[in-house]
């Protein structure tokens, strides 16, 4: 998998509280040869923070370029760095005015 490239979600192993459970991931970051920084997404929306985490919703002309299949969110959590055997699929990317937002929200 090292065509990964920022702004791609995966589904990866990673640690998120007491979880390390495989689970959606954009990649913020790459190390050659073979690690991604990444954050953890959740579609657990009860557990959405608005002002922290970056909401993705369904609803955006740019989603279905995700590759998710309904409304999540990336954790406004410290980046992890993993290596790439613990990445299972690419999804898909974040593209356009979602983008550009993700990437402004991660400027913050």
């Amino acid at each position: 998998m090292t065509d990964l490239a920022p702004l791609d979600i995966v589904l990866a192993g990673v640690r998120v509280g007491e979880c390390n459970d495989p689970r959606r991931c954009v990649v913020i970051g790459v190390r050659p040869p073979a690690e991604y920084l990444i954050l953890p997404c959740s579609a657990q929306l009860d557990l959405y923070r608005e002002g922290a985490d970056f909401l993705i919703s369904s609803d955006h002309p740019d989603f279905p370029a995700t590759g998710l299949k309904k409304t999540s969110y990336v954790m406004d959590v410290e980046a992890q760095l993993i290596e790439e055997e613990r990445i299972q699929k690419r999804y898909g990317h974040l593209r356009g005015l979602l983008a550009a937002a993700f990437e402004e929200w991660l400027e913050r």
